[in-house]
């Protein structure tokens, strides 16, 4: 107990310290980025929690017979993989200037949205598909004023693909792709072909490679069928969960009730790139009703659009009650953690 209580107060207070060189995109700030995400999955590594990813897909399979998913190795696999995606997060920001600043704390938020909970901070199959994610935000952010774009409408669909591998429930999210050209430019139907088509190449490839290797069967049988179902959730959720429940539905609220302040400051294509998270962050909502055995884990879905989100609001809302808001989700991160030390 006194060792938690110990880990939040120093943790807070180192955060509140470093938090301003996070405003800044210095190379250097990246290894503070790195320290802070160790800080936030430290309880992996004190007390591993035993939570073996629902809803796995074909390469996510794949993934656990060459790492078992509660073992230290992935923890470690995890932590490197949520710091990689959160570097792509900052890049992803930077290049498309949706801060207006350079600013490292899309990827801080990113991390803190991503092991805001114990059921996050497992190797899942979600965290693996949100590094494909992320790429494809970045192919679709780049179709904006590109008159020769059609290998990167197609990589948009090709990259979802690739993330429906890990969890099929991402397969839902070639709609949102669609949407956000839509958004983004007059969209034909052959552009809207080329996505579907990007998507099915990845799916198409691994029927291939499982028809000769008599596994087709169960490729649709346990990537597939198994992985759908309506409003289906694990009977194992406590009175905790729905708190943290709770606690995403506000964060998503606040970004909602903020919007007015990103669209404000912000040129034509950053409104549109923003317009577009929020509709991921919709998609994403909706991954949640098609999935079978939906637990919270499935939550960290939201970390790609809430992470940039939140930051947006961090930036534009005043200072103190920026950093009281970050510090706030910080410790309560870590009480989710170390709960067990806490009761």
């Amino acid at each position: 107990m006194l060792w938690g209580k110990f880990v939040i107060h120093c943790s807070s207070f180192i955060i509140v310290i470093v938090l301003s060189l996070f405003r800044t995109n210095q190379a250097l700030a990246n290894i503070f980025v790195l320290i802070y995400l160790m800080v936030l999955r430290l309880s992996t590594f004190i007390h591993p929690k035993i939570d073996i990813p629902k809803g796995q897909g074909i390469m996510s399979v794949w993934v656990y017979d060459w790492i078992t998913p509660n073992s230290i190795g992935a923890q470690i696999v995890a932590l490197l993989l949520v710091f990689i995606q959160a570097v792509l997060v900052n890049q992803l920001v930077g290049r498309y200037r949706l801060t207006g600043e350079g600013t490292l704390l899309p990827g801080v938020f990113y991390c803190l949205v991503a092991s805001f909970t114990p059921e996050f901070l497992s190797l899942s199959p979600l965290l693996m598909g949100n590094t494909f994610l992320i790429i494809a935000v970045y192919n679709l952010f780049a179709v904006y004023k590109n008159v020769r774009c059609a290998d990167t409408i197609f990589d948009i669909g090709l990259w979802i693909g690739v993330a429906s591998l890990f969890q099929f429930s991402f397969s839902i999210l070639v709609i949102w792709a669609i949407v956000g050209l839509a958004i983004l430019r007059s969209i034909s139907l052959k552009e809207i072909m080329m996505v579907i088509l990007g998507f099915l190449v990845p799916n198409f490839l691994m029927g291939v490679y499982l028809y000769y290797n008599n596994s087709l069967p169960s490729f649709f049988q346990n990537h597939i069928a198994e992985n759908i179902g309506f409003l289906h959730m694990l009977d194992k959720s406590l009175p905790l969960d729905y708190i943290k429940i709770g606690i995403i539905g506000v964060l998503i609220l606040i970004t909602v009730l903020t919007s007015g302040r990103f669209f404000s400051k912000r040129n034509m294509a950053a409104q549109k790139y923003i317009s577009i998270l929020f509709w991921l962050m919709f998609f994403a909502a909706t991954t949640l009703l098609v999935q079978s055995n939906f637990h919270m884990g499935h939550l960290v879905i939201f970390a790609i659009p809430l992470g940039i989100l939140l930051a947006l609001t961090f930036i534009n809302i005043p200072p103190a009650i920026a950093e009281a808001l970050h510090t706030l989700l910080f410790v309560s991160a870590l009480l989710f953690q170390f709960e067990y030390m806490l009761v």
